[in-house]
């Protein structure tokens, strides 16, 4: 406690470079029931449920329509299988096309990937989208 009676706090010992050494491998994603449900409400509105890797983890029938039409719609069940928004945007010229600002967008992907590698330094998964 301070002079003011407050509790106070001892420093971490960890460094931001071992904070997330020595961590469990990052779950397995998945789409809860009540997600799926949120996405049929959603009716003829496109929707892409993205994971923190940019795997599409779900999709309805407007939104894989609308992104990725020429893509199995099943293959979200399929975690191996996943389409992956990322490589995607770089990889594919059809979703390429989507784009008026591809550069922008190609930014704002890259920027994002930035992050989820931040909080998730030991996902083996993310680190092979290089």
């Amino acid at each position: 406690m301070n002079a003011a009676g407050q509790p106070t706090r001892t420093p971490s010992r960890r460094t931001a470079s071992s904070a997330g050494r020595g961590l469990a491998r990052p779950a397995r994603e998945h789409v809860s029931e009540t997600t799926r449900q949120l996405i049929g409400a959603f009716g003829d509105t496109p929707v892409i449920v993205l994971g923190r890797r940019s795997d599409v983890l779900a999709w309805n029938r407007t939104g894989h329509t609308l992104f990725a039409g020429h893509l199995d719609p099943q293959s979200t069940e399929h975690p191996a299988q996943r389409p992956n928004t990322a490589r995607l945007i770089f990889r594919d010229a059809h979703i390429r096309d989507l784009y008026e600002d591809w550069r922008r967008k190609a930014r704002d992907v890259v920027g994002r990937l930035r992050m989820a590698v931040g909080r998730h330094p030991d996902d083996p998964l993310l680190a092979a989208l290089r």
